[in-house]
């Protein structure tokens, strides 16, 4: 089953995916969580967490998109359904992006 997904940006580096469950699963039914390095900030983590419910999703988006947690003011946004392919600068292979915007 394919669920909605979110993008959690501004998280501390420190983050856990049984911090993000426990957080996030009071908002909705969480599928799975993928924790990246920001390459750009230091110290700094973003994620995609993919819920079950679009309703779920939507509702989480705007209870906790610019909330303070974990001391970070956190961005919460729902990520298109579609994907673009992205060559990064550093690498010949491609890698597959989520849209956020």
């Amino acid at each position: 089953m394919i669920g909605s997904k979110l993008y959690v940006g501004n998280l501390p580096e420190s983050i856990t995916e049984d911090e993000l469950i426990e957080e996030f699963s009071k908002y909705g039914h969480i599928l799975s969580v993928d924790i990246f390095q920001d390459k750009k900030c230091k110290n700094t983590c973003f994620a995609f967490i993919e819920i079950k419910d679009r309703d779920d999703a939507i509702s989480t988006e705007v209870i906790l998109n610019n909330t303070e947690w974990k001391r970070r003011n956190i961005t919460v946004l729902k990520t298109r359904t579609r994907y673009r392919r992205i060559i990064r600068k550093d690498s010949r292979k491609p890698k597959d992006v989520t849209d956020i915007i």
